[in-house]
């Protein structure tokens, strides 16, 4: 997928209050840019580094710039966490989704049949539905590993609950990690900052909930973010 345009090329200077942030473009302009990332951010960025910015020139917006990505080590990290499930259905819907071949996309934002939740997507995989929900993992936890949530999640784990309860009522389900780093190929529950949510997501998997992590790779020249491969998720 092609993060949104027009990009501007710069710094990230500082983040407050979860969805602000300050910065510099490459042709001097001062910025203040929304920051659309609830969570802490952590290894996601840091003062002076180099990010991505997009302009938008809608009268209607409180401000012109949104923070697209940062780099840190030399890795990109896409701290937008609106855009994995974009990664994902643009893949369901075009070229299909590594380590679920074959799926074909139903609709998005689909209500549970059981009365509570809502999940990103339905997808038809083997001649049955499967409920889908995308999570973004980018705090780098350790060399290689990403770690989910980077802040408790009480939502997260409602949709772990509600997963469950739709695979031990006979229906298929599935958590989709899509890592958002080019220097990770694996992800884990982070245990130390949502236990709750770790523990929601081993018992989903013990009752037959399936979990993917998914590979990407920023090309920050032409804009392109693009799925490289499955990953690793470990329990």
């Amino acid at each position: 997928m092609r993060l949104p345009a027009p990009l501007r090329l710069g710094v990230v200077t500082r983040r407050e209050k979860r969805f602000l942030s300050w910065g510099a473009l490459q042709d001097g302009r001062e910025i203040e840019a929304h920051c659309p990332n609830p969570g802490a951010m952590t290894s996601c960025w840091s003062p002076g580094g180099e990010a991505i910015f997009t302009e938008h020139d809608d009268p209607r917006r409180k401000l012109r710039f949104t923070w697209q990505a940062a780099r840190v080590g030399g890795a990109w990290v896409i701290v937008n966490t609106q855009l994995p499930n974009r990664l994902v259905e643009e893949a369901l819907t075009g070229p299909g989704v590594p380590g679920i071949d074959g799926a074909r996309h139903l609709r998005r934002e689909v209500v549970s049949p059981l009365g509570e939740g809502r999940f990103d997507h339905l997808v038809e995989l083997g001649g049955a539905p499967m409920f889908v929900e995308v999570k973004g993992a980018s705090w780098l936890a350790s060399p290689g590993v990403c770690a989910f949530p980077d802040a408790k999640t009480e939502r997260g784990a409602r949709h772990l609950h509600t997963l469950t309860q739709l695979v031990e009522a006979g229906h298929k389900a599935l958590i989709l990690f899509v890592i958002c780093r080019d220097d990770a190929e694996a992800v884990r529950p982070a245990q130390e900052v949502d236990p709750r949510f770790a523990d929601a997501l081993r018992r989903a998997y013990d009752a037959g909930v399936g979990l993917l992590a998914l590979r990407t790779r920023l090309d920050a020249e032409a804009g392109e973010w693009s799925l490289v491969g499955p990953g690793a998720v470990i329990l």
